[in-house]
This record gives structure tokens, C-alpha cells and sequence, in this order.
């Protein structure tokens, strides 16, 4: 069984940020939401937190967040303000936003040769 995933979090968040008349967000998910960091909007605590829970309720103890350099928040709330306790977290980071097969690299790199799981914007990719 597979006991380690890559989370591809290092997308702009360019569609959380257009408008649409069927959806609204408060104040501080609006905020996240033009930081780029849409892992980070929250939903009474920032969506990466239910994805991190979720893959530990699945038997994943290992999850390597892939983010941008710029992400600094998503490093600070996971590792200062509420570090995960049911999962081992780190961090790859893509210099560049180009591409999924390129976060994937990212991940791997910390990863190594153990197969892992990926999830890129909900989705659920063999790795």
C-alpha cells in the first residue's frame, strides 16, 4: 500500500479570483483568494486542512505539499501556527508555475523511489 502523497498546491488560483454571480466569498477567503494560494482559502480552517485529514483518514502518513517560493503562508501555517499531527509534512518547491509533470518532478525529488500518489485540483493521479 501506497503511504505517501504529493499535493500539487502551487497554482495561482486564477479562476478562484473571477467573479461569479453564482458564488461569493467572504472577506478573508477573497484575501486568500488574491494571494494565489487557493489551498489556503478557508472553510472554517484552510482547505489543504480537510485534504490533509482526508488523506490520513486513507492511510497516507507521509504528504509533501508542492508550492511556489512565494508561498510563504502556506509554509507558515503548516509548520508555525497548526502543524499537521495525523500526517508527516514537507515541502517541495516549483520555481514555476509550468506545467503538472513538472510538480511532479518536484515532489519526487523529496519523495525519492517509493511510489506516491498525486492529487492535483481534487483529482487523483497515480504517481
Amino acid at each position: 500500500m501506497t503511504h505517501t502523497a504529493a499535493i500539487l498546491a502551487r497554482g495561482l488560483g486564477s479562476r478562484m479570483r473571477r467573479a461569479d454571480s453564482g458564488a461569493s466569498l467572504n472577506a478573508e477567503q477573497t484575501a486568500a483568494a488574491d494571494s494565489g494560494v487557493k489551498g489556503m482559502i478557508p472553510i472554517g480552517r484552510p482547505f489543504l486542512d480537510y485534504v490533509l485529514s482526508a488523506l490520513a483518514d486513507a492511510g497516507i502518513d507521509t504528504v509533501v505539499l508542492v508550492v511556489g517560493p512565494e508561498h510563504h503562508a502556506v509554509r507558515h501555517y503548516f509548520v508555525n501556527q497548526s502543524p499537521p499531527t495525523r500526517v508527516t509534512l514537507k515541502f517541495a518547491t516549483q520555481a514555476e508555475p509550468i506545467g503538472t509533470a513538472n510538480a511532479v518532478v518536484a515532489a519526487a525529488e523529496v519523495i525519492g523511489d517509493e511510489p506516491f500518489l498525486v492529487l492535483k485540483r481534487g483529482q487523483l493521479l497515480p504517481g
